[in-house]
């Protein structure tokens, strides 16, 4: 099953390139989301905080798609950045690829 996936990459490598630029793409979104909502979520805690009423949660406000996809915690960062470098990782892997099949 492995062997047959890996000979499918090799022969085809646009395959794993595109499976690549969909994965940075995901783990960018990932990253953007996080860091956007991060700062959303402390303007309107200070902003709250400054007039004494407690803040409400901004996550709540999303679908539970859209929370699953937006890093809040160490571990949810980890997992965002081992998207990003697993997609980087089968771009090089796909460009290898290319050069071995028309060598």
């Amino acid at each position: 099953m492995i062997e047959t996936l890996l000979m499918g990459f090799l022969n085809r490598p646009w395959i794993a390139s595109l499976l690549g630029q969909t994965l940075v793409a995901l783990g960018g979104v990932m990253m953007m989301l996080g860091i956007r909502v991060g700062r959303i979520g402390q303007r309107i805690a200070r902003i709250f905080d400054r007039h004494g009423l407690e803040a409400p949660d901004v996550m709540s406000s999303f679908p539970w798609w859209l929370r699953m996809l937006t890093p809040e915690t160490v571990g949810q960062w980890i997992v965002a950045a081992l998207v990003l470098a697993s997609g980087a990782y089968l771009i090089y892997f796909g460009k290898w690829a290319r050069k071995q099949l028309y060598r």
